[in-house]
């Protein structure tokens, strides 16, 4: 074997631009995280692979061999403030006891957990949550723990409430509105391949009764999910075209967390400016993903695609869903 065929290619995509690097075909997830860090700089990268994304494996021994493809783009960010181990654990399986306290009825008074929220939040600052296709239903659950007494919702009981919120409600849930039949969407959304966006927020600010406002990075624009319902309370949100992250007033002193909080007043001006001016940055460093422009590959017939919406229209005609950028 030659030593080009040894090594393959992978672009690398982060806040400082687009480069490329070569890992060996047979090294393991250290070889690329040493490649990673000579390339963008970043001490402590936090990298996830392809289209859909799926996070790098954690155990730096393991083979590269099925996790990456030669031509795959790697989305690289820091690793800095990412949720600690215990917080991720607790997402992951909080056990019996987080499902009674967050599923069983919708909190009563969101407001009253926000009430203590101090005035004039001067920053913002964004919570990376795991890139595992439930980074929306991570990103809620994150931001209501101060009405759950600081719990953490599964993923997978977000999933079931959305399943049976559609469910209950047949004649707004058509496949006119969802894009799939009503049954099928109960199901569809209950795998932990499926992704979350509008239809899941607005179910999710309905049952939490507050607000859920979703900045786009790439456009900048807030989408207030609940606004019109008289909600006093609200969480934050960004959106960087594949991923959700929480947003939190950093050192506040306040809420579940005592390095800030993540529920606000509903008519808290100075949070909504602290959090746009936080997006404004993630902007200006392109930390985001124009999913409506890019080109994808499918990688089981290599037809290509242009943008997330054909990647999603070609996934149902034909079952495919993992695809490469070019």
């Amino acid at each position: 074997m030659s030593e080009k065929s040894d090594l393959i290619s992978l672009r690398v995509r982060s806040a400082g631009g687009t480069s490329t690097v070569r890992v060996a075909r047979g090294g393991c997830v250290a070889d690329l995280l040493e490649a990673v860090r000579g390339a963008t700089g970043i001490a402590d990268p936090k990298v996830s692979v392809g289209f859909p994304p799926r996070s790098l494996p954690t155990e730096s021994e393991k083979s590269l061999v099925g996790v990456v493809s030669h031509g795959d783009v790697l989305t690289v960010g820091s690793g800095v403030g990412r949720l600690d181990a215990a917080s991720s654990a607790a997402t992951a399986d909080l056990g019996a006891r987080s499902a009674s306290n967050g599923l069983a009825s919708r909190p009563a008074d969101a407001a009253e957990a926000a009430a203590g929220t101090p005035p004039g939040v001067h920053r913002m600052e964004r919570v990376p949550v795991p890139d595992d296709n439930s980074c929306l239903f991570r990103a809620v659950a994150y931001a209501v723990r101060p009405l759950l007494g600081g719990e953490t919702i599964p993923v997978e009981h977000l999933r079931a409430l959305i399943a049976s919120a559609v469910r209950e409600d047949a004649d707004l849930y058509t496949e006119a509105f969802t894009g799939r039949s009503n049954t099928e969407y109960q199901s569809w959304i209950q795998q932990p391949t499926s992704w979350g966006g509008a239809i899941e927020l607005s179910i999710l600010s309905k049952h939490f009764a507050l607000q859920i406002a979703s900045f786009d990075v790439r456009t900048q624009r807030l989408y207030v999910f609940g606004e019109g319902e008289n909600y006093s309370s609200r969480i934050y949100l960004c959106y960087d075209g594949i991923h959700y992250d929480p947003l939190v007033a950093a050192g506040a002193g306040h809420g579940c967390d005592p390095g800030g909080t993540t529920l606000f007043a509903s008519d808290d001006a100075p949070a909504e400016e602290a959090a746009r001016a936080l997006v404004a940055m993630l902007h200006a460093s392109r930390e985001y993903t124009d999913t409506a422009n890019f080109t994808l590959m499918c990688k089981l017939c290599k037809a290509q695609v242009r943008g997330e919406e054909e990647a999603v229209r070609h996934s149902k005609a034909t079952g495919h869903a993992e695809f490469a950028e070019r």
